[in-house]
């Protein structure tokens, strides 16, 4: 006897209890029922999947990957953005490091103008 008070049959090279359940169709009539061999596992005090349960998990789980995949891609997708993002940012921030050493370049080089100016002037006027 088994723990859903079913008898059924020990199958010794298995180890498993083999026995027949009634069960509804998946897609079938309410009326409608069907006797199936289902398979105890005394060890675990379970029935195994029948075709019908094993199929809905399987599907199940490819469900369940196809959606990870997607949220893998999705996060893929959202890293190259960020990645792209920050390239985008460092070039700008490398043009702007560029422009102000090139405004910097310039004032020196306005200074120096100046001053050539400045010690020119001063000898023109010391020459005077």
């Amino acid at each position: 006897a088994l723990p859903n008070g079913e008898r059924g049959v020990r199958s010794a090279v298995l180890g498993l209890v083999a026995y027949v359940a009634e069960r509804k169709p998946p897609s079938g009539p309410e009326e409608i029922w069907a006797l199936t061999m289902r398979w105890h596992d005394p060890a675990t005090l379970a029935d195994m999947p029948d075709y019908h349960q094993s199929r809905a998990e399987a599907q199940s789980e490819r469900t369940r990957a196809d959606a990870a995949e997607r949220g893998m891609q999705t996060q893929r997708a959202r890293a190259d953005a960020a990645e792209r993002a920050t390239q985008a940012e460092r070039a700008r921030a490398d043009a702007a490091e560029q422009a102000v050493q090139t405004e910097r370049a310039r004032a020196a080089a306005a200074e120096r103008r100046i001053a050539e100016q400045e010690e020119q002037l001063r000898r023109l006027r010391g020459g005077l």
